[in-house]
């Protein structure tokens, strides 16, 4: 038996020395991350994200997490929506009513697509409509909310 553990520890150490480590999620790395996310301690969803690290669309700070893991590490992350996604007052526009196309008629609740002055495309809700004007709101769904994730790496690929 102890010639088996003092096999082993070698084992390890040669691995170790000739780069037979498990990759880390680094920047360059692809990663497959599966998650599921609560929010006031109810389930919101439950997705599997395949990604290159820094650019999977997630909160910063959970992607920060993952930095330095590999492939099999299992974590719960609380996030306080200044961390997940802050609400921003600016990201609410009352818009006239003469720029919501003439086909549609507006209702509370209804999603809508608005776009910036400089062509960029905002997935936004309708919070209110009047005769001449609605508001939209175009944060993250989960904009102001605490955010709680349980996540295991599947796999980390260089």
């Amino acid at each position: 038996m102890k010639k088996l553990i003092i096999f082993s520890a070698a084992l390890a150490q040669a691995m170790a020395l000739y780069g037979c480590r498990k990759p880390v999620v680094e920047t360059g790395a692809r990663v497959e991350l599966k998650y599921s996310l609560y929010s006031a301690g109810k389930f919101v969803e439950a997705k599997v994200v395949s990604c290159s690290y820094g650019s999977c669309g997630l909160p910063p700070a959970l992607e920060t997490e993952l930095a330095g893991k590999t492939a099999g590490a299992v974590f719960k992350l609380h996030l306080p929506p200044e961390k997940a996604y802050p609400y921003q007052k600016e990201l609410v526009h009352e818009v006239a009513m003469s720029l919501v196309p003439k086909d549609r008629k507006p209702v509370t609740g209804d999603k809508m697509e608005a776009a910036t002055s400089d062509g960029k495309k905002l997935a936004c809700v309708i919070k209110d409509t009047g005769r001449k004007h609605i508001v939209l709101d175009c944060n993250h769904p989960l904009a102001g909310k605490t955010l709680d994730y349980e996540a295991e790496i599947i796999s980390v690929n260089k």
